[in-house]
């Protein structure tokens, strides 16, 4: 099985203990009723585990998750600029996430760099328009990803 650092440690105990595992030894072992006696006999979540570690060792699949963790850890030299266009009414309910906090908390992790691009609450759609070009416009020379 392909080595991550997604799962926490519990989690890598489990999954340890499916690719031992000796029943159903390949993917095409584990029909709907083996995995459903799995799961009766040691739970959901170590079937779970099994038919992934059994999905995993499938040359098609193990490939396949091999090309997405490579991209996943890949990292831009230079993140694009992320615009987040806030929703309707955002200054107003700051608890509906209209605003974008959430988003620009996660891309602002992983290095980007996040603006809110400044529209009004609940401007008119020329108005708001006009705000957005303005804010590309500021910021023509540069890579910019829009988040609506």
């Amino acid at each position: 099985m392909p080595e991550s650092n997604q799962f926490l440690p519990g989690e890598k105990e489990l999954l340890a203990r499916a690719a031992a595992f000796g029943e159903c030894p390949r993917l095409s072992d584990c029909s709907q009723a083996e995995v459903s006696d799995l799961s009766k006999a040691h739970g959901t979540d170590f079937a779970t585990a099994v038919l992934y570690d059994r999905i995993l060792r499938h040359q098609l699949h193990s490939s396949f998750f091999e090309k997405v963790e490579a991209a996943a850890t890949a990292r831009l030299p230079h993140p694009p600029l992320v615009g987040i266009v806030p929703g309707a009414f955002y200054r107003e309910h700051k608890g509906t996430g209209a605003d974008g906090a959430r988003l620009a908390g996660i891309l602002e992790s992983i290095g980007c760099r996040v603006e809110r691009v400044p529209v009004e609450s609940f401007g008119s759609l020329k108005t708001n328009a006009a705000l957005i070009a303005d804010w590309l416009s500021n910021h023509y020379s540069e890579p910019v990803v829009l988040s609506v």
